[in-house]
């Protein structure tokens, strides 16, 4: 079983300093949800992916149908992702079968010496990357950049560079 530290995983996944409001945090959650489930479609197994429910409106709430291989949970009023992230590990079955995603040094700590696994936010993003690509039939030696594009930062940079050039067949039409 894989137990997901989701807003470690999420902020992971872009630029360091890039700011989200609500609705874009909210997307982002389900984006990276879809990703689990695709990545399990590729392997066997089930997810939990825990998020801090901060918000009134989500902590305390968890979100899953019966047959789902992905479950999220958002941790109760007063309690912080983590605490539920150890939790599922201690009342875990068998721990040795949990693997932990979440680069908090913390966490990692707690769910070894409880027997689970842990592994840093961006290598559980490269597996998923090999996993899928594995699945489409891609080769694995592909930089994962190529499949993912550049961030939105990159493109920033690249046109500051660059700048934004006419483009001659819009030119001709005009």
């Amino acid at each position: 079983m894989w137990v997901i530290d989701g807003y470690n995983v999420l902020f992971a996944r872009r630029d360091p300093g890039e700011r989200m409001d609500a609705r874009e945090l909210e997307r982002e959650r389900d984006a990276l949800v879809s990703l689990v489930t695709r990545f399990l479609a590729a392997r066997s197994g089930r997810a939990v992916v825990v998020f801090d429910g901060t918000q009134a409106s989500s902590a305390g709430r968890s979100t899953s149908r019966p047959g789902d291989r992905v479950e999220v949970i958002f941790s109760s009023p007063g309690s912080r992702a983590d605490d539920t992230i150890v939790g599922i590990v201690m009342h875990s079955k068998s721990p040795g079968g949990v693997t932990v995603v979440s680069s908090d040094l913390e966490i990692a700590r707690a769910v070894a010496k409880q027997g689970a696994t842990c592994i840093e936010a961006v290598e559980f993003l490269r597996e998923t990357e090999v996993a899928l690509r594995r699945a489409r039939g891609r080769p694995d030696d592909e930089p994962i950049e190529k499949s993912r594009g550049i961030s939105p930062s990159e493109v920033d940079d690249w046109m500051k560079i660059f700048g934004n050039p006419p483009d001659p067949d819009l030119e001709d039409k005009r």
